[in-house]
């Protein structure tokens, strides 16, 4: 399954033709994405009874912030919260033992500012599944690794009492180390070789006579992120504005091929115009943007098209709320300030003892 944004999703019980549910809720939520904050799943989806494990949230037309709070139903408890782009969070969390079988509703809440609370929900997102009592592995975060990268997996079990020595493998990967977190959790680090498999990879882990398995647990990918070659923006300076306000932003791009009088800028959502866009480089352009007093607050998409060639930032620019040009005081200007009410009440006072006289 993927969402309008590009989110990647994989349910393998669809094929199989004996649990439907999970993509039908996906399928429903990604169509919500594409005109409401919506949270299109998560994954893994199911999480088993009184498991501590990672997983990810993947979201549409969502502004996700460290400060947005998650709720998964009751039973389920977050531990944490990390932001891995305004579309996606990486959580920890821990199901009751008694938490109800079932399928939940994931909310999650962000303050955009000036009073604004996004509020991203959607339907059936996890399931709470029965505990078989085995050791299992329930999920490995990240899901996708890239050709030529080092990386950390966490990998969580269930009914599992990893100790030192564990051995990790995943076929193709270079497993550098592996350090016990705790009986339920492994730290590995792991090196991709240029030579890795594409596709789907199954992790095992050994631990004295006992060995668990992960079929399809991750995924190996030549490249996260744009292709090799493709036309991309690299960098948008600044990339915020507030509402009102008139912003100049500078873009540089990589394989790109920026002509000026050609290449035109466009803003996803409304409330923000596009007023001009000065090309100075095959790499670099200046874009001025206006954003309207109401246009409404989030990210947006930042797009650079020319000819043929489209270089795409998805969440690329945040309106933000607040005053434009509002700055706050230097202690300077404070001083200034005091001494000029201190001038106008002795003046009110002197001239209060003259009316007097």
């Amino acid at each position: 399954s993927a969402s309008p944004r590009g989110t990647f999703l994989f349910l393998p019980g669809v094929n199989e033709g004996v649990d439907p549910i999970p993509f039908t809720n996906a399928a429903a939520n990604a169509g919500l994405a594409t005109v409401l904050p919506t949270v299109i799943a998560v994954q893994p989806s199911d999480l088993p009874q009184g498991a501590t494990l990672d997983v990810e949230v993947l979201g549409g037309l969502t502004n996700f912030r460290p400060s947005s709070t998650v709720s998964l139903g009751s039973g389920i408890a977050v531990n944490s919260v990390q932001v891995l782009s305004p579309s996606g969070l990486r959580l920890n969390i821990t199901v009751s033992p008694g938490a109800a079988t079932s399928f939940r509703d994931v909310k999650v809440m962000t303050s955009l500012g000036a009073g604004v609370v996004e509020e991203a929900g959607g339907t059936g997102q996890v399931r709470v599944v029965t505990n078989s009592g085995q050791p299992a592995l329930v999920s490995v975060q990240p899901r996708f690794l890239a050709r030529r990268t080092t990386v950390d997996l966490m990998i969580a079990g269930t009914n599992t009492t990893f100790a030192t020595p564990a051995t990790v493998t995943i076929d193709g990967v270079t497993v550098e180390s592996v350090t016990v977190v705790s009986p339920t959790s492994l730290r590995a680090r792991v090196t991709v070789p240029d030579t890795a498999g594409l596709g789907f990879q199954t992790l095992t882990v050994t631990n004295g006579a006992t060995e668990v398995t992960l079929p399809q647990a991750l995924s190996i990918v030549d490249e996260i992120g744009s292709g090799a070659g493709l036309p991309a923006i690299a960098l948008i300076a600044p990339a915020s504005g507030v509402r009102g306000a008139t912003v100049t932003v500078q873009i540089t791009g990589t394989n790109t091929h920026f002509v000026d009088g050609v290449t035109a800028a466009q803003v996803s959502g409304t409330g923000v115009s596009v007023l001009s866009t000065t090309v100075t480089s095959p790499t670099q352009a200046s874009v001025q943007l206006h954003l309207d007093p109401g246009a409404a607050l989030g990210y947006r998409d930042l797009t650079l098209v020319t000819g043929g060639e489209t270089a795409v930032e998805l969440n690329g620019f945040l309106v933000e709320g607040g005053v434009p040009g509002a700055e706050i005081p230097t202690l300077g200007e404070l001083g200034l300030l005091l001494l000029a009410l201190g001038l106008a009440a002795a003046s009110l006072l002197v001239l209060r003892r003259q009316r007097r006289a």
